[in-house]
């Protein structure tokens, strides 16, 4: 969405997170101020499929401790010289933009303060809530679980990333034939190094990114290969079901397998949602981890590949946004 609106008009972008810059999108990142710095805890993760609710508990607190002095020291730097806020959505954005002056925007398919309402830890939950409260606008991504905190907003649709390069071009970068099957795992912690739990199935090979795995049927991630064109390249997806993998999926029209996770309250909403969409099968964690998910896989591969959503998202986004800056 940010890369549309810098497509529209000039303006200056910062953009504050602890996410390494090499994951935001080359384009983008070059064109912006990068101050990294964590803004939220979100939830601690043992692993990809797993929610440490201990360990979030404590991180929060911890957080809570020093929130009133960074909301200050946010405000501080932001007076004066910011337009607009916009937050995806941790609630220090919103309270730091009212006491700065400036206006804001939340952009979300999920809020923290129901999260943390659902997880039993009422005290983030409520500080999030008020935080919320203060924002001027959330664009409300599909799907999206409740939100009732925000006081204004605007259902915007689905938010995902389409490849740049067509799905045959994208394969021959890879390295795949053309009448092999081709697999994306897409997980970031430790569940890449598991070789049992990838099936050895003629004429299928798996895509990984940041694994040590060495087997014949496994291609190691190419140079300049952006993610959302191995997935447009890919047969089928195995990730758990979090927005974004749900969002690139849908708008490149590629099947999603997705392994269910353990303490992720908004799982009940996407998978009704992925439900409802054609070719996407849901896959318990004992059987992926096994490998027994063979027969999931190969119905998903015999099926019509589904026809790509629309990422309506972005134009209405981006419609928004550029109203909010004005001229």
């Amino acid at each position: 969405m940010l890369e549309g609106l810098l497509e529209q008009r000039k303006c200056d972008l910062e953009i504050v997170t602890d996410v390494p810059r090499d994951m935001c999108p080359p384009a983008l990142a070059a064109r912006a101020r990068w101050i990294d710095r964590a803004c939220d805890v979100g939830v601690v993760q043992s692993d990809d499929l797993n929610v440490d609710a201990e360990a979030t508990s404590r991180a929060l607190d911890a957080w809570e401790s020093g929130y009133a002095r960074r909301v200050d020291e946010e405000a501080d730097r932001i007076r004066g010289r910011s337009r607009l806020v916009l937050g995806d959505v941790p609630p220090l954005a919103f309270d730091a933009a009212a006491e700065a002056g400036v206006q804001s925007i939340a952009l979300a398919n999920f809020s923290w303060d129901w999260i943390y309402a659902r997880m039993g830890l009422e005290t983030a939950a409520r500080s999030a809530e008020k935080a919320y409260a203060r924002a001027g606008r959330l664009l409300e991504l599909t799907p999206a679980t409740p939100m009732p905190a925000f006081a204004s907003r605007s259902q915007i649709g689905l938010l995902g990333r389409k490849a740049r390069s067509d799905r045959g071009p994208a394969r021959q970068r890879i390295g795949v034939a053309d009448a092999e099957r081709l697999v994306l795992l897409a997980f970031r912690q430790g569940v890449l190094d598991r070789s049992e739990a990838l099936p050895l199935i003629p004429g299928v090979r798996y895509l990984l990114a940041g694994s040590s795995l060495s087997r014949s049927d496994v291609i190691r991630w190419p140079d300049q290969c952006s993610f959302e064109d191995a997935v447009v390249a890919a047969d089928a997806v195995v990730a758990k079901p979090g927005y974004g993998i749900v969002g690139d999926t849908a708008v490149n029209g590629t099947p999603l397998l997705y392994v269910e996770r353990k303490g992720f309250p908004e799982d009940e909403y996407l998978e009704a949602w992925l439900e409802r969409q054609p070719c996407n099968r849901k896959l318990t964690a004992t059987s992926f981890l096994t490998g027994r998910w063979r027969e999931d896989l190969g119905a998903s591969l015999e099926e019509p590949r589904p026809a790509p959503l629309d990422a309506d998202a972005v134009s209405a986004g981006v419609q928004v946004l550029s109203g909010a800056l004005g001229d």
